[in-house]
C-alpha cells in the first residue's frame, strides 16, 4: 500500500477494447481468443490475447 496518487493525464492512460470469442473444444476445454485495440497514445496498438481453461 502507499499514498494515493493523482490520476495520470488522459493521454498517459491506457484504454483498450478487446472483443473475444469462446470456443468449447471438449467438455472440459475452453479456448478464449481476442484481438485488442489500444485507444490512447500510451496504449499498445493492436495485440492478441488468449485464455485456455480446463475444468476439473
Amino acid at each position: 500500500m502507499g499514498l494515493i496518487q493523482p490520476l495520470a493525464k488522459v493521454d498517459e492512460q491506457q484504454r483498450y477494447i478487446v472483443p473475444a470469442l469462446n470456443f468449447y473444444l471438449l467438455p472440459q476445454l475452453e479456448l478464449n481468443l481476442g484481438v485488442g485495440i489500444g485507444l490512447t497514445r500510451a496504449s499498445n496498438g493492436i495485440f492478441l490475447k488468449s485464455i485456455v481453461g480446463w475444468t476439473f
